[in-house]
């Protein structure tokens, strides 16, 4: 018995999904009025357009100085004995 219930639910749940599946397709493929090509602006700002190359770069940087440590450390060997 509880097998017919099963079935019976799902027969009338069958039409529910079929006209939502429908109603989901054809208002994706439909046209509207929002497909209209719409009027040019008036503040339209120029922009100027470049190709893009790839180039070499040079990262060295030539500095005069002294270079100190953050940090310093003795380290030595240990022997017992």
């Amino acid at each position: 018995m509880a097998m017919k219930h099963t079935h019976t639910a799902m027969k009338l749940h069958l039409p529910a999904l079929w006209v939502t599946l429908w109603v989901t397709l054809t208002a994706g493929c439909s046209k509207s009025d929002g497909d209209k090509p719409k009027a040019q602006r008036d503040d339209a700002v120029p922009v100027s357009v470049a190709k893009v190359e790839v180039v070499p770069l040079d990262r060295t940087l030539p500095v005069v100085g002294t270079l100190f440590a953050k940090d310093e450390a003795t380290i030595g060997a240990q022997v017992e004995g």
